[in-house]
């Protein structure tokens, strides 16, 4: 848990940014991932009980932790290393759905691999035709922040 300190920098420069992640440009998701990173918590610590987020039954508002929330953000801004890390930290974190973590381990794969292509097919069957293309369109930042719905959160 944040230290009473902690939680009023977070309340305040953090929370809003969080509330309104979808909306936010290219340099305000960089700006929130150094805020995340300069923070020092831990990146097992629920999103939800950090800033006081009330969540949807069964969303993934519900179970983001931390570091996932890290690696949306890198994968945002494009940022290879911190997506990498993000990915690592995923491996060893048991408690995300399955689903999740096929995306993410198909993301590090297509970052660790060179010529892709000559692999497509493979990585389809290795992770799924659908998850293949959403760890292509995280990667190409045609989408950011799979399911983390802005209908998923309740102010």
């Amino acid at each position: 848990m944040p230290t009473e300190k902690q939680s009023i920098t977070i309340n305040k420069e953090i929370r809003t940014a969080i509330l309104r992640l979808h909306q936010l440009d290219e340099d305000e998701c960089a700006e929130l991932l150094a805020s995340l990173q300069d923070i020092s918590l831990s990146d097992d610590c629920s999103i939800l009980e950090i800033i006081g987020l009330n969540a949807a039954t069964g969303s993934v508002w519900q179970t983001l932790q931390m570091g996932e929330l890290k690696t949306l953000l890198a994968l945002a801004i494009g940022d290879k290393h911190a997506t990498l890390q993000g990915c690592d930290w995923v491996h060893h974190f048991s408690q995300m759905e399955e689903s999740r973590r096929r995306v993410y381990r198909c993301v590090d794969s297509l970052i660790n691999m060179h010529k892709t292509e000559m692999f497509h097919h493979s990585l389809e069957l290795m992770y799924g035709t659908e998850t293949l293309y959403l760890a292509m369109d995280l990667l190409k930042r045609k989408q950011r922040f799979f399911g983390l719905d802005k209908s998923n959160s309740d102010t």
